[in-house]
């Protein structure tokens, strides 16, 4: 065991890490509908907005996490046996 620690506080331990880690993703969405009013934003305008901070999320996660998951051996798991293999010829 790590630390003593049980495997029931092992695992509240990772999933308070989780929410923890995916707060920010999650805080802008939840904000919008006050926000909008507030700063005067059209729809479109808050859809862009919205769109350009998940855009950066997904370049991030791609490319800013990925070569870390190249080279430690994982090998994506579910994910990556759930979608075909594009064509190599």
């Amino acid at each position: 065991m790590v630390f003593g620690a049980s495997p029931t506080r092992l695992v509240l331990l990772v999933c308070t890490a989780q929410v923890l880690a995916q707060i920010g993703a999650y805080t802008w969405p939840a904000l919008l509908p006050g926000m909008i009013p507030l700063w005067k934003l059209t729809y479109s305008e808050a859809g862009w907005i919205t769109g350009v901070f998940y855009a950066a999320y997904t370049r991030y996660v791609v490319y800013g996490r990925g070569p870390r998951f190249r080279h430690s051996g994982w090998n994506g798991g579910f994910v990556t046996r759930s979608f075909p293999r594009p064509a190599t010829e």
